[in-house]
């Protein structure tokens, strides 16, 4: 069984300040957050907000051979999670056939938002991942009270490449992150206590 799941948007980790993709599935409004790199969080956030950039990126260049080549991506997959890395998958369609293309997620994201295409999570990948809602307003409303327990069941996020544990990366190309832009989901991912963020690194 697979989950649709939405491209809810960008946040900023607080304790390493690496940027963080947040997927939602719109039934049940639970989020599922991915640490990538700087240069992917920028190649989404310009097709979120768009806002291209003055030239092309790795993304639009691959995008844009698939255009030329009267292929398109029509489905992104998170498919597995395996010690503490997530593996995804880009379904292409090119002459009439489906070809299917190992991904890192942050890379399959970026090129889904470029075509219109679904993003996918496997069941098993969404209960291992997901933070539920409530678990994050239970956070805003203890205030300075004594830490409660990290959200159950969360693993340690990926790094930018989806397939090496998260570490802050060196900050080869600066991400801006929108305030205005932010919807409720990134807002309350930040109200998460950095403690319990810290948790889920390795």
């Amino acid at each position: 069984m697979k989950r649709r799941m939405e491209v809810a948007g960008l946040a900023m980790d607080p304790v390493t300040r690496s940027p963080v993709m947040i997927l939602r599935d719109p039934e049940t409004q639970a989020g599922v957050p991915i640490w990538i790199g700087p240069f992917e969080a920028d190649s989404i956030r310009m097709i979120l907000d768009a806002q291209p950039g003055p030239r092309p990126v790795t993304h639009d260049l691959f995008a844009d051979a698939l255009r030329r080549l009267n292929a398109k991506i029509v489905r992104v997959e998170i498919t597995a999670l395996k010690e503490n890395t997530y593996f995804a998958a880009v379904f292409v369609e090119a002459g009439g056939r489906e070809v299917e293309l190992d991904s890192r997620p942050s890379d399959a994201v970026a090129l889904a938002v470029r075509f219109d295409a679904p993003v996918y999570m496997s069941q098993q990948v969404f209960e291992a991942a997901r933070i539920p809602m409530g678990d994050i307003e239970e956070e805003e409303d203890e205030g300075d009270g004594e830490d409660a327990p990290a959200p159950e069941a969360q693993p340690a996020p990926t790094g930018s490449s989806g397939s090496q544990p998260a570490t802050p990366e060196p900050e080869e190309q600066a991400v801006r992150f929108d305030d205005s832009n932010k919807d409720k989901w990134t807002e309350l991912l930040e109200k998460l206590k950095p403690e319990h963020l810290s948790k889920y690194k390795m």
